[in-house]
């Protein structure tokens, strides 16, 4: 027979009340498998299967009998923190839903808002083209009335040159006015 560890034993024994226990210090919690109480037990794989045989049965016993039985006070306060992040998840998710539907509004109004400055500056642009014409037009005008002006002064100097080159001149006489008699 082979020689069995009383150390070995103990520390077998004390993996397995930790894992069961849900509190285990080298492998993560909910890990029941032997491959696990080996690795919390610090001890070979072969060895537990080979030279601590009663241990590993009694391991498996006692998790077939957990399965069935009232939950540990670890695994309740994991299943109350796991309920807990559920539930934070769910918040989350809903509050990450209604942030996006918030961001679409705005990423529609601002689109809208694009869209009017875009219809406004294409109207600026259509009021400044009409407001440089009618500054053309007014210059236009005001040279085409300048230029009337000129030939209408021309014309009137020509003809003021025309009517002393063709008309005949009169000569004023001075007449010298006398008192009257009486006066």
């Amino acid at each position: 027979m082979v020689e069995r560890d009383s150390n070995v034993v103990r520390r077998i024994r004390e993996a397995q009340a930790r894992i069961l226990a849900g509190t285990p210090e080298h492998i993560e919690v909910g890990v029941t498998s032997v491959r696990g109480l080996a690795k919390e037990a610090g001890v070979n794989l072969n060895w537990l299967n080979r030279q601590y045989e009663q241990e590993r049965d009694a391991f498996t016993e006692a998790v077939r009998a957990a399965a069935g039985a009232d939950l540990t006070a670890r695994e309740v306060e994991l299943t109350s923190r796991i309920e807990e992040l559920e539930a934070e998840v769910k918040r989350l998710k809903a509050q990450s839903k209604e942030r996006l539907g918030r961001a679409d509004n705005w990423k529609a109004a601002a689109e809208h808002f694009i869209r009017e400055v875009h219809v406004v500056k294409l109207q600026l642009a259509r009021e400044v083209g009409r407001t440089e014409a009618a500054f053309k037009a007014r210059n236009a005008a005001k040279a085409e009335r300048d230029t009337a002006v000129e030939a209408m002064k021309q014309a009137y100097d020509e003809l003021h040159a025309y009517e002393v080159e063709h008309l005949p001149t009169r000569t004023a006489t001075i007449h010298q006015l006398r008192p009257r008699d009486g006066a």
